[in-house]
């Protein structure tokens, strides 16, 4: 086992500096292996890495990133790319520490299925159980539904008064009475949309069912046992001199983010770890550390709607694919700060990607790219099309129905015979592929279309954050 895995000590490694394109710095640690071992016909995955994170840093969309591999307990790559802080010229050093928005959410599950272990509290108690002054409308909401986001409750982020509320760093309880005011979007397990308003609840519950802070409970009970040693609740006053800043792109000038109060994103976004932690976090998790088996088939396993509907989205944790290959994984996104992590069952390769900025490049798309390369092309991440049986006129229209805002409104349209297209609310048009009859797929967006008397009626829109019926209108 590489040195800096083991996070009980700190790493011996020197640190070098390489300066590559002009503009991209690279701080790594480095077992000094010698040069004629690493030359290869091959890339290692070290060059792979190099190569893709110059292209991100050189187009100029971010300040800075950190990216982390292992495979096993075998270290990889642990690198920083280009700035940490661009208005000071710090470049990123090997233990920056980031904002990593939603990948807060499976830490948020694992301590709700620590606290089931413990006989505190069960998944299939209702939120009434724990939080008893908060309104369900009748309607029996359990923790399973929370950490699912099936219960109907909305996404605190997607309500009108979110934005004032948040500019003026707003009490968790303001936020809370905000979603209180709010009917539910559809009857619990009918249907899934994303919200963090579910994770924000889980916080109160762990705090609730624990005796103590969430900071705290996460702390002791899954940051200590898994070795993440530079990770910690988003607290300004806590954090270390190698916390990263928040960047933006404006007229392709990149500037400082303001400082984000996480007062409110607290259980559903507020944790702040490097690469190196994230990793830690992947092995102690998916190696058995950390929860029984029990309960780590619960936070892996997408489960059901009512109708029978599997879900691609477990507790925490998104159970989808890349190149064919089962992969967990989780995105965040906060202002200043993207990120994901994945991890690989099938060979046991974990990759955490942290960007200092918010943009179009994609962490998402990074991991992907790093996983073709490193685990080589094959046939099965090819999309092979599925030939459409039917006229494509059969299938367009405008489909409406429940959605994390709210609503959710998309179009599908033709553009010839036998192709067609489908259109969300933002405009954003994508190509809308056969795979099955009924059934097309727009990147990860899966819609099977349902018909009455040979008719189109309406479709299952399947977009992992997002699981319900939309009905045909025209």
């Amino acid at each position: 086992m590489q040195p800096w895995l083991d996070r009980t000590r700190p790493p011996s490694y020197p640190c070098r500096w390489i300066l590559t394109l002009g503009c991209l710095f690279v701080i790594e640690l480095t077992g000094g292996a010698p040069a004629a071992s690493q030359a290869s016909a091959k890339p290692t995955v070290a060059e792979i890495v190099d190569s893709i994170a110059a292209a991100a840093v050189g187009s100029g969309q971010i300040a800075g990133l950190s990216v982390a591999i292992a495979r096993g307990t075998e270290a990889m790559v642990f690198r920083g790319y280009g700035w940490s802080d661009v208005e000071h010229r710090i470049p990123t050093p090997p233990d920056a520490v980031y904002e990593i928005g939603s990948i807060t959410k499976q830490f948020t599950a694992a301590a709700i299925l620590l606290l089931q272990e413990q006989g505190r509290l069960s998944i299939d108690d209702l939120v009434t159980d724990h939080l008893p002054q908060f309104p369900t409308r009748g309607r029996a909401v359990s923790l399973r539904h929370l950490l699912s986001h099936t219960s109907g409750i909305p996404d605190f982020t997607a309500l009108p008064d979110f934005s004032a509320l948040a500019t003026r760093g707003a009490p968790l309880d303001s936020i809370v009475a905000l979603v209180e005011d709010q009917p539910l979007l559809f009857v619990p397990g009918q249907a899934m949309a994303y919200s963090n308003s579910g994770y924000i609840l889980l916080g109160r519950i762990i705090e609730s069912a624990s005796g103590v802070r969430y900071a705290d409970f996460i702390e002791a009970q899954l940051f200590v046992p898994a070795g993440m040693l530079d990770s910690s609740y988003c607290d300004a006053a806590g954090l270390p001199a190698s916390r990263t800043v928040g960047h933006r792109l404006l007229n392709r000038i990149l500037l400082p983010t303001e400082s984000l109060d996480h007062t409110w994103p607290y259980a559903a976004g507020s944790l702040c770890s490097t690469a190196a932690d994230l990793i830690a976090w992947n092995r102690a998790l998916h190696g058995g550390r950390l929860l029984s088996p029990e309960s780590y088939e619960i936070l892996t396993d997408p489960g059901e709607l009512e109708d029978g509907t599997r879900l691609r989205y477990a507790a925490g944790l998104i159970v989808d694919s890349i190149g064919n290959r089962p992969v967990y994984r989780h995105g965040g996104s906060i202002p200043g700060f993207r990120a994901e992590l994945l991890y690989f069952p099938e060979d046991g390769l974990s990759i955490a990607i942290l960007l200092n900025t918010d943009g179009s490049i994609s962490p998402l798309g990074l991991g992907e790219d790093l996983s073709a390369r490193i685990h080589g092309a094959t046939d099965g991440g090819r999309q092979v099309d599925y030939p459409l049986r039917r006229p494509a006129v059969d299938y367009v229209g405008e489909y409406r129905g429940v959605g994390r805002d709210g609503t959710r409104s998309v179009y599908v349209g033709a553009t010839s015979p036998d192709r067609l297209v489908l259109r969300r609310e933002d405009d954003q048009v994508r190509p809308l592929r056969p795979v099955g009859p009924d059934v097309f797929r727009a990147g990860r967006t899966w819609m099977t279309f349902n018909r009455e008397a040979d008719e189109i009626v309406s479709v299952r829109f399947d977009e992992i954050g997002e699981n319900s019926i939309l009905t045909r209108v025209r």
